[in-house]
C-alpha cells in the first residue's frame, strides 16, 4: 500500500518522482546557463572600478590568443568543408549532370530522327533507320551508364536511372517493331493484330 502511495501520478499522467526530477534538472540547467552568461558578460565588459590595469591586461593576454585559436580552428573547419563540397561538385556531380543532359538531348534527337524516318518510309529500306538515330541512341545509353558509374547518385537515384535505362532499351525495341511494320501501313490498323505497334 505504501508503495502505491509513493507512485501517485502527476497531473500530466507521469509518475510524480519523474516529474520532480525533470523539474530539478531544468532548474539546475537554468542556473548553470545564467551563471555562465553572467561570467561571460563580466569578462567581455568588465568594470574598470577597482581593477588595476596590470590584471586586466594579463587576462586579455591569455584570452586573445585563445580566442584567435578558436576562430582559426572554426575557419579551418569551414574551409575544409567547403573544399570537400567543391571537390564533390567538380569531380562527381557536374560530370553526372552533363551526362544526363547529353542523354536527354540525344534521346530527343533520336526520337525526331525515328519519327522522320518512319514518316518518310525510309525505315523499310534495307539500311533501316538513319545512322544519326543509331548514333544518338548509343550515345544516350553510354551517357546513362557513365552517370551510373560516376558515384554521384544515391541508391534510390541509381535505381531510378536503371529504370530509365531499361525504358530506353524498351523504346529501341518498339522503334524496331515500328520499323518492321513501316512498309505495311495496314498492319497496325487491324484491331486483332498479332504484334502490337
Amino acid at each position: 500500500m505504501a508503495r502505491q502511495e509513493n507512485r501517485r501520478l502527476a497531473p500530466d499522467g507521469r509518475p510524480r518522482v519523474l516529474a520532480q526530477d525533470t523539474l530539478r534538472l531544468a532548474r539546475a540547467g537554468a542556473a548553470v546557463t545564467a551563471e555562465l552568461a553572467r561570467r561571460v558578460r563580466r569578462y567581455a565588459w568588465p568594470s574598470t572600478a577597482g581593477r588595476p590595469n596590470r590584471g586586466y591586461l594579463r587576462d586579455r593576454l591569455v584570452a586573445l590568443p585563445l580566442l584567435a585559436v578558436v576562430a582559426f580552428g572554426a575557419l579551418g573547419w569551414a574551409y575544409a568543408g567547403a573544399r570537400g563540397d567543391s571537390a564533390y561538385l567538380r569531380d562527381r556531380a557536374a560530370p553526372a549532370l552533363v551526362d544526363l543532359a547529353d542523354a536527354r538531348a540525344s534521346l530527343l534527337i533520336a526520337q525526331g530522327e525515328a519519327e522522320r524516318n518512319l514518316d518518310e518510309g525510309r525505315a523499310a529500306e534495307l539500311s533501316g533507320l538513319s545512322d544519326r538515330y543509331r548514333t544518338r541512341i548509343a550515345r544516350a545509353t553510354q551517357s546513362l551508364n557513365q552517370v551510373t558509374r560516376s558515384g554521384a547518385l544515391t541508391v534510390a537515384e541509381e535505381q531510378e536511372l536503371r529504370v530509365v535505362s531499361a525504358l530506353v532499351v524498351d523504346y529501341t525495341s518498339r522503334i524496331g517493331r515500328a520499323q518492321g511494320h513501316a512498309g505495311d501501313p495496314g498492319a497496325c490498323a487491324t484491331p486483332n493484330s498479332p504484334t502490337p505497334c
